[in-house]
């Protein structure tokens, strides 16, 4: 029994909470230990203290109802008890060796993250003390300590680094991505190791465009099973390095045709990939959206043979358990997903599903893809979807949904609801065009950069003719909402705008809470979404130039707000305010608030009922329907009684 060793804390128990785990080689068994606690008082206890208190006119009084938010804390109270239950859960690793029989506690802290290392000779520990304040605002540092679990010993083996990608298959080698490249910490001797100074290429993603002062790499596929060498990623390939950096091979060759190649994991590779046996990727044009799937062969041929490679949306491979039979999902805008199954070789795939037949009676749009360049030249896309029935001697009026990167959607199927309110195939059944454009950020300028983006994706889509000019609305939700609010401030290309649960002002915004997470607005502000890099006192003039609020004189375009009033993302007062501030500007804007909703509907009738509100306000400024009464006058609190009575 552990805790009748010795060296078991006496003020410890074991935790029943935490499965144990046995070691590989069966001579350690591992579990969670914590400090024992109070137990609390029960009716008999409180009796006692009144009786000892020996004042019988002495009544306990009631606690106080009181937080304490301190400056110092890392997680702020609001994060404490959203994860309540998870810190009561959370254990220091410990080791019970069987042979000895003799406890070793691994971890030190509650809150300090601890993994056994492959092989289970040692355990990784992330030490984020040191950085505790940068922590605290979105810039996570670490120290990695290695823990001996015959000893319980620890000794730092990396300090001052943010992207950790732990235990090699043996675990002979600590990975990490540092200063742009991966290093190997190789634990019997310290010796860490530049393994891609060398490599022709870059493994750090440059597509990451938030603040940091370190970007992370683009990704790791696995180790071998002999540790002989790593997998890793750059923008569109698969190379194998060796662990001291003598030498690699790029598997794949997707750069020249930028196609991105990534493993698929099909069965559990916790011990490594066997690079003995053949293997897969999927692949992605980054241009032509084409997807599939490749196979590599190292032993025979170290480049990967192409196998499946559509234009179209293909991706959940799957292999049978007891079989080399396998399926995979191919969809388009146009056509409903559906499963394929075939041999390794994955040709002759054979349809074994066929979902939503009776779609050919119904007529339905397609998807292409639009090019153009942002002012400062750089290429991107949007996904540009037809109304059904598209006829080319007319002009039609087009939706843009806007949210950081969209030209990925242009294969998704979507199929028609009207308890979502920004649907793209409900569009196209209306009689519009509907574009959803990439967007890339600057740092302290997201809403600038939005703005520049969208205006280049809807000039190349007039350019085609096929858009009437006057006729172009906006919509977005939360961070897509945000650019929808802001975006009309600073052009007029907008003959209407949509957006639900946005961001209007920076400046309080930065000041409030993320109750969904209870986390703080900071850091989701410097180094998240917002990307604004510093708090506002160090950048006032980047606050105020990508706040909508700010250019509420400017704004011409009809504006549907909506929002639910127990938003737990974004506040909902954002939506007051640019509410309040439209309304004395004299400008036209109409606020939706559904009582009781989150950050998105989740209630039928009012997920049909926004549905019907979005629809109804881009028929009238884009078609020129006549517009109901709640969109032109208002309803006051007794006409919607008075509605809701006659339902």
């Amino acid at each position: 029994n552990p805790a009748d060793d010795t060296d078991f804390p006496s003020d410890f128990r074991i935790v029943d909470d935490r499965q144990p785990t046995w070691s590989d080689d069966g001579t350690a068994v591992f579990f969670g230990v914590k400090p024992w606690e109070a137990a609390p008082k029960t009716d008999s206890d409180e009796a006692a203290d009144s009786n000892d208190a020996g004042d019988e006119n002495d009544v306990p009084e009631e606690a106080a109802t009181v937080d304490v938010w301190h400056a110092k804390d890392r997680r702020i109270i609001p994060m404490q008890k959203v994860q309540a239950q998870r810190d009561r859960e959370r254990s220091l690793l410990a080791a019970w060796h069987l042979n000895e029989s003799r406890f070793v506690q691994l971890a030190t802290d509650l809150m300090e993250e601890v993994s056994l290392m492959e092989g289970q000779a040692f355990a990784i520990a992330q030490h984020t003390d040191p950085y505790a304040f940068d922590s605290m605002f979105g810039r996570r540092w670490m120290d990695i300590h290695l823990v001996n679990v015959k000893a319980g010993t620890r000794i730092k083996a990396v300090e001052h680094v943010r992207h950790l990608h732990g235990s090699s298959a043996t675990g002979r080698y600590v990975l990490y991505f540092k200063d742009g490249h991966f290093w190997t910490y190789e634990v019997a001797n310290g010796q860490q190791t530049n393994l891609t100074q060398d490599l022709p290429t870059s493994f750090a993603d440059a597509e990451f465009d938030y603040p940091t002062e370190q970007r992370p790499a683009y990704g790791v596929a696995g180790w071998d099973t002999s540790d002989e060498s790593v997998l890793l990623y750059d923008r569109y390939d698969v190379w194998r390095v060796a662990p001291d950096g003598a030498s690699y091979t790029r598997l794949t060759n997707g750069s020249r045709e930028e196609i991105r190649h990534r493993y698929v994991e099909l069965e559990d590779n916790t011990d490594g990939i066997d690079l003995a046996k053949p293997f897969y990727v999927s692949v992605y044009g980054q241009w032509t959206k084409k997807s599939g799937y490749a196979r590599i062969t190292v032993e025979e041929n170290p480049e990967s043979e192409r196998l499946v490679w559509t234009d179209s949306q293909v991706d959940r491979i799957i292999k049978a358990t007891d079989a080399e039979l396998y399926a995979y999902v191919v969809q388009r805008f146009d056509d409903s997903p559906d499963y394929f199954v075939s041999g390794p070789d994955l040709s002759s795939a054979r349809q074994v599903s066929n979902t939503n037949s009776f779609q050919k009676n119904y007529a339905w749009g397609h998807s292409e893809l639009v090019d153009y360049r942002t002012p400062d030249g750089q290429r991107l896309q949007g996904a540009l979807f037809y109304p059904a029935n598209y006829d080319s001697s007319r002009q039609y009026p087009m939706i843009v949904y806007v949210y950081e990167l969209r030209s990925q959607t242009a294969h998704g199927y979507v199929a028609p609801s009207e308890r979502r309110p920004y649907n793209t195939t409900v569009f196209t059944s209306q009689d519009y065009f509907v574009l959803q454009p990439d967007i890339v950020y600057r740092d302290r300028d997201p809403g600038v950069s939005a703005t520049e983006c969208v205006e280049a994706a809807v000039a190349q889509v007039l350019k085609m003719g096929t858009v009437d000019p006057q006729r172009v609305g906006l919509v977005g939700h939360s961070w897509g909402g945000y650019e929808t609010a802001f975006i009309p401030t600073q052009t007029d290309t907008f003959a209407a705008a949509v957006t639900g649960a946005p961001l209007t002002n920076f400046f309080s915004m930065f000041g409030t809470i993320h109750w969904n997470q209870g986390m703080p607005e900071t850091s989701h502000f410097e180094t998240g979404q917002a990307r604004m890099d510093v708090p506002y006192w160090d950048d006032m003039d980047a606050y105020i130039r990508n706040s909508p609020v700010m250019f509420i004189r400017e704004l011409n375009t009809p504006m549907l707000v909506a929002f639910g009033d127990a938003d737990g993302t974004v506040d909902w007062h954002q939506g007051i305010e640019l509410y309040n501030y439209a309304r004395r500007a004299g400008k036209h804007l109409v606020m939706l608030v559904y009582a009781d909703e989150n950050h998105s509907l989740r209630r039928k009738p009012n997920q049909v009922d926004y549905h019907h509100r979005v629809l109804d306000w881009f028929d009238h400024y884009l078609k020129g329907k006549s517009g109901p009464d709640w969109i032109t006058d208002g309803v006051s609190v007794l006409e919607r009684e008075r509605e809701l009575r006659e339902r």
